[in-house]
C-alpha cells in the first residue's frame, strides 16, 4: 500500500516574502521535449451526448462491463458480490493512517520538478491496459464539469498549463504541463507562462498562447455554469490574460494569492482549442460536450465510445512529451475505460485481471479493496488519498419546510454521524462532518465538536430536540407531521449504503422519506437544476485548498449550493478577506469565523455528514503509478506502463 505523507515539512504556507522568491524564476524545463510536463486531468461529459459505438463490440473483450442496480431499500450488503463472501472481508482496515493536513498547500513553485526515470528498470512501451468507470460522464467538457465521474472520462484528451505531478508521493507538487516555465512579477500580480514549442492539437494545429488566454477566459464565463474551474473566479478577472506572442501568455490576478497556482493546476483547467470550440468567425463552432467533436492535445485520443460501455483511448503519436531518457510519451499504446457500476463483476473482473487498475474513483468499498490485495497476495497494490472528502445531504430551501432554518438545524441535530461512518465499511481515517475538514490546520479538532450538540454522546437529548423543531416547523407551515417526502441519491459510490441509514435516522424525528436511486449522470443533472427536495452528494477537490471547500459549498453562487440559496454577505465578505491573507494563523481565524457562523446558524442547505478518504488500485504489471490528491486528479496516464 502506498499513502503520501501530508505531514511533510516541504509545504509552504506563502508569505510576501516567500512570493518574492518566484520573481523571474524559470520553473521547469526549457526544451518541449522535457518530461518536466505532464498534463492533469480533465471534465465531464453530457448525458445527452450521442456517441457512435466501437469498431467492435465491447462484448468481445475479456471485460464483463454489464452493470446492475441495487435495492434502495437494502441495507448495507457485500459490496463485491456472490463472488466474493465475507470470508474475504478479512484485512483490517485500521492500517490507512488517520492523517489531515497540518500546513497550506504551496502556490505555483519556484522550480518544477523533472520527471524522474521511474525505478531504473527498462520502460516497455506499448501494450493496452483496461480501467474501470464507476459512471457515464455528465459533461465531456471539462470548464463545465462537476465531479469525478467526468474526469475519469475526458482527463486524457487535454493538457492544462500545470499539474499535479502524478510521479511523486507529495500531494501538492505541481510541475509544468503545457508550460515548459513561468515567471511571476515583482508585485505578484501576474504570472507570464512560457509553452512548449511543438505542442500541437489531434487535428495537427500548434498549440498557442491564443488558446490559453481563450480558455482561461471560458473558464470563468458568467453565462455558463463553471462549478470547478469557477473557483478562480476570485482571483481572475475576465479578459485580463494576454498573448505576448504565440508561445508566452501573461495571465494577471486580482491579488497575491497562494491558492491561485493550486486552482490552475486542477484537473478542470484544462486548455482548449479556440480554432475549434470558439464560435465563428474565431473558430469552428464546435462542442466539447460532444464526443465527435473532441479536439484536445492530451496524450490520448478517444478513438472509440459506446456510451455506458467502454471507450477505447489510443495513442497520439504527435505528443510533443518525452520521459528524461528521450522516451516518447504515453508509453502505452491505449487505455479501454469500462463503466462497470455492480461492485460484484468489478471485483470479479480485478481479480481475474480483467481490470488493470482504477482510473479515479476505486468504486470499490476501502474493505473490500483491502481483503482483494491479501487474496492476490502481492499481484494488487493500493493507494490511499487523504481524508478529504466531504459527505453530506442538501435540502431544497426554496420550499418549505426546508426554508426554515429550526429545520436545518433539525436535520444536523438528528444525524449520527458515527453510524453513518460505520455503514460504509470505514478504514479508520474517517472524521466527523464539519463545514471545514476537523483537525486539519483550517478546522476545528474534532474533540473540540464532540463536546457541541449534533456531534456529541449520547444523541437523546439532540434528537429530542430535533425532533420538536421538526413538529414545530411543520405546524407553523401548515404541513402533515410526520412529514413525508423523498430522498434522492446516486446509484454509486457509498451513496446506496448512506441512504438506508439516513432514512431510519430522519424517521426518528419525524420524516417519513421514500428512497429513490437514479443513473449518477441523471442524478447529477437533476442536482445542478435544484431538482431534489433532500438529495445526498459527497464531493473531493482537484486541490485541497480552504478556498476551494468554501466556494464550492457555502458561497452565494458556489458550485454545489445547488438551490441558489443566498447565503448571508458576511461569508462572502470573510472568504474574500482569507484568500488575500498569506499569514497562515491569521487566515484560520477568518476561516473559523466562517465555520463558526455555519454552526451557529445553519446557512446552508447543507448537513454534514463525515470527511472520508478514498484510493485507488493497479495490478503490480502496472509501473509508475501513485497516490493522488483525490480521486479528481493525476488522471493523464501518460507515465505509466505494463510490464508484461
Amino acid at each position: 500500500m502506498a499513502y503520501r505523507n501530508i505531514l511533510n515539512a516541504r509545504f509552504l504556507v506563502l508569505t510576501p516574502l516567500l512570493l518574492l522568491l518566484f520573481i523571474a524564476v524559470a520553473c521547469g524545463g526549457s526544451d518541449a521535449t522535457d518530461a518536466g510536463k505532464t498534463t492533469t486531468d480533465g471534465d465531464k461529459s453530457t448525458a445527452a451526448d450521442t456517441a457512435t459505438d466501437t469498431k467492435k463490440d465491447a462484448t468481445d473483450t475479456k471485460m464483463d462491463s454489464t452493470g446492475g442496480k441495487t435495492d434502495a431499500t437494502d441495507t448495507k450488503k457485500d459490496a463485491t458480490g456472490s463472488k466474493m463472501g465475507e470470508e474475504t472481508k478479512m484485512a483490517s482496515a485500521t492500517s490507512v493512517p488517520v492523517v489531515a493536513k497540518e500546513t497550506a498547500p504551496k502556490g505555483i513553485p519556484t522550480v518544477a520538478p523533472k520527471v524522474v526515470a521511474t525505478t531504473g528498470t527498462t520502460i516497455q512501451t506499448g501494450g493496452i491496459a483496461n480501467c474501470n468507470a464507476y459512471s457515464a460522464a455528465a459533461f465531456w467538457d471539462l470548464h463545465r464539469g462537476a465531479a469525478a465521474n467526468d474526469v475519469t472520462w475526458a482527463s486524457m484528451l487535454y493538457n492544462g498549463l500545470i499539474e499535479l505531478n502524478p510521479e511523486t508521493d507529495d500531494w501538492f507538487d505541481i510541475r509544468g504541463d503545457l508550460a515548459t516555465s513561468w515567471d511571476v512579477s515583482a508585485d505578484g500580480l501576474a504570472f507570464t507562462f512560457h509553452l512548449a514549442e511543438g505542442a500541437k492539437w489531434h487535428d495537427g494545429e500548434p498549440v498557442t498562447a491564443e488558446d490559453v488566454v481563450w480558455s482561461i477566459d471560458r473558464m470563468v464565463d458568467p453565462d455558463e455554469p463553471r462549478p470547478r474551474t469557477g473557483l478562480i473566479k476570485p482571483y481572475y478577472e475576465r479578459g485580463s490574460a494576454t498573448a505576448i506572442d504565440a508561445v508566452t501568455a501573461k495571465v494577471p490576478t486580482k491579488f497575491p494569492s497562494a491558492a491561485f497556482g493550486g486552482f490552475m493546476a486542477a484537473d478542470y483547467n484544462k486548455i482548449y482549442p479556440k480554432h475549434v470550440y470558439a464560435a465563428a468567425p474565431d473558430g469552428q463552432g464546435k462542442d466539447p460536450s460532444k464526443t465527435d467533436d473532441i479536439i484536445g492535445s492530451g496524450p490520448f485520443t478517444l478513438d472509440n465510445f459506446k456510451r455506458d460501455v467502454v471507450g477505447e483511448f489510443r495513442k497520439f503519436d504527435d505528443y510533443f512529451k518525452k520521459d528524461a531518457d528521450g522516451v516518447q510519451r504515453p508509453y502505452l499504446d491505449g487505455i479501454d475505460k469500462f463503466q462497470i457500476i455492480d461492485r460484484g463483476t468489478l471485483a470479479a473482473n480485478v481479480r481475474t485481471g480483467g481490470i488493470d487498475f482504477s482510473c479515479g474513483e476505486p468504486h470499490l468499498e476501502i474493505d473490500v479493496m483491502l481483503a482483494l490485495e491479501k487474496e492476490l497476495a502481492g499481484k494488487l497494490n493500493l493507494y490511499f488519498d487523504l481524508p478529504g472528502v466531504y459527505s453530506g445531504f442538501w435540502v431544497n430551501t426554496k420550499k418549505l419546510p426546508w426554508s426554515d432554518v429550526r429545520m436545518r438545524e433539525a436535520l444536523h441535530l438528528a444525524v449520527d454521524r458515527r453510524e453513518l461512518i460505520a455503514a460504509i465499511g470505514p478504514a479508520g481515517s474517517e472524521l466527523m462532518g464539519a463545514p471545514l475538514q476537523p483537525n486539519s490546520w483550517f478546522g476545528k479538532k474534532e474533540s473540540e465538536l464532540l463536546t457541541r450538540p449534533g456531534w456529541r454522546y449520547p444523541k437523546d437529548e439532540d434528537i429530542a430536540e430535533a425532533r420538536r423543531l421538526t413538529e414545530a416547523v411543520m405546524k407553523d407551515a401548515g404541513l402533515d407531521f410526520p412529514y413525508k417526502e423523498t430522498l434522492r441519491f446516486r446509484n454509486v459510490s457509498v451513496y446506496p449504503l448512506q441512504a438506508p441509514v439516513v432514512k431510519e435516522q430522519l424517521s426518528r424525528i419525524g420524516l417519513d422519506l421514500t428512497l429513490e436511486m437514479m443513473d449518477s449522470a441523471t442524478g447529477f443533472q437533476a442536482w445542478e437544476r435544484g431538482d431534489a427536495e433532500i438529495a445526498l452528494q459527497a464531493t473531493s477537490f482537484a486541490v485541497f485548498e480552504p478556498d476551494a471547500i468554501v466556494n464550492t459549498f457555502f458561497t452565494e453562487g458556489a458550485g454545489r449550493n445547488y438551490p441558489d440559496y443566498v447565503p448571508d454577505p458576511l461569508i462572502g465578505e470573510l472568504f474574500t478577506k482569507q484568500a488575500q491573507e498569506f499569514d497562515q494563523a491569521k487566515r484560520r481565524v477568518i476561516l473559523q469565523q466562517i465555520e463558526d457562523h455555519l454552526l451557529d446558524t445553519f446557512d446552508t442547505p447543507w448537513t454534514h455528514i463525515y470527511w472520508s478518504g478514498r484510493g485507488r488500485f493497479a495490478s503490480s504489471d502496472i509501473m509508475n503509478f501513485h497516490a493522488a490528491q483525490s480521486a479528481q486528479g493525476e488522471l493523464k496516464f501518460e507515465h505509466i506502463w505494463l510490464k508484461r
